[in-house]
Formats: structure tokens, sequence, C-alpha cells
């Protein structure tokens, strides 16, 4: 059984439910965690909220792509 953690801080609006038990689905969960880790990170250093950072991103993907 996991460990419970909890927390004072209110959800983001990024958050999703917990993942089913399944491997696969923990995996794609972590991945999904990190990823939002990231952006919070990347968005905290430049100092810009995070929409404006994923849409700067969106931008940029679609002038090389």
């Amino acid at each position: 059984m996991a460990p419970t953690f909890t927390s004072r801080r209110a959800p983001c609006r990024w958050a999703r439910p917990p993942c089913s038990s399944s491997g696969s689905s923990d995996l794609a969960h972590a991945v999904e965690k990190a990823e939002l880790k990231a952006r919070k990170h990347v968005a905290k250093e430049l100092d810009v909220s995070a929409k404006d950072l994923d849409e700067a991103v969106r931008k940029a993907t679609a002038e090389v792509g």
C-alpha cells in the first residue's frame, strides 16, 4: 500500500485524479506529474505565468514544425 500524502496547498488547475493501480497508468501518472513540475519550475524561473509559457511553446513548436 502506497503512503498517503496531504498538502495544504490548493490543487492546481492541471491536477488529475489518481491513476488506477496498473503499472502502465502509474508510469503515465509519473510522467504527467514530472511534466507539471517542469512547467511550474520553468515558469517560476522565467517569472511568467504557466499559461503564457504554454502559449509561447506552442507558437515555437508551430514555427519549427
